[in-house]
């Protein structure tokens, strides 16, 4: 005959499971049976280890549905593409366009997230005053700008990467 059944539940987003665990001795069968009752009511996963301890999986970060992932900018297109830098992400703006010479050039407009949609960019990265044509040198003349709002600018990888990818929250 089998051991009685350790069930273990960790709640989610907890600080340190050991904590918020809960041992029950039952019998394996019954807490089964009990289970798919559950599932009936509960969105649920029900993981049983083989040293008799169960994992259930639930709450509303298990229920909500992903959010959708923002479109990877088509970087063959001028824009606006969008910058998702914390902070700055929900209004800002980035592209290229064709100077008078025909040369393409890039841009930027950053707006702060508690500015608003309708706010003037805080940041701007145009013609005359910067003349942008790699995506390198965006993310130098970004990272420099940025450096006023902030005690330490951010590395130019980092902002490069803000600029060509979207963040890993929304992946």
């Amino acid at each position: 005959m089998r051991p009685p059944a350790r069930f273990c539940s960790f709640w989610p987003n907890a600080p340190t499971p050991p904590a918020t665990r809960i041992v029950q001795k039952t019998d394996p069968d019954a807490f089964r049976q009990q289970l798919r009752r559950l599932q009936q009511h509960v969105k649920m996963d029900v993981l049983e280890h083989s040293d008799g301890l169960w994992e259930i999986v639930y709450g509303p970060s298990y229920t909500r549905p992903p959010k959708p992932r923002p479109a990877k900018p088509d970087l063959t297109q001028g824009g606006p593409h969008p910058f998702w830098l914390p902070g700055w992400e929900r209004y800002s703006t980035w592209g290229y366009e064709q100077g008078p010479d025909g040369h393409q050039q890039l841009y930027a407009q950053l707006i702060l997230n508690e500015d608003g949609a309708d706010a003037e960019p805080r940041i701007w990265i145009t013609p005359p005053r910067h003349t942008v044509q790699t995506i390198d040198e965006l993310a130098e003349a970004i990272a420099e700008a940025l450096g006023s709002y902030g005690p330490v600018p951010p590395p130019t990888a980092e902002v490069k990467r803000w600029l060509t990818a979207p963040p890993l929250s929304s992946r």
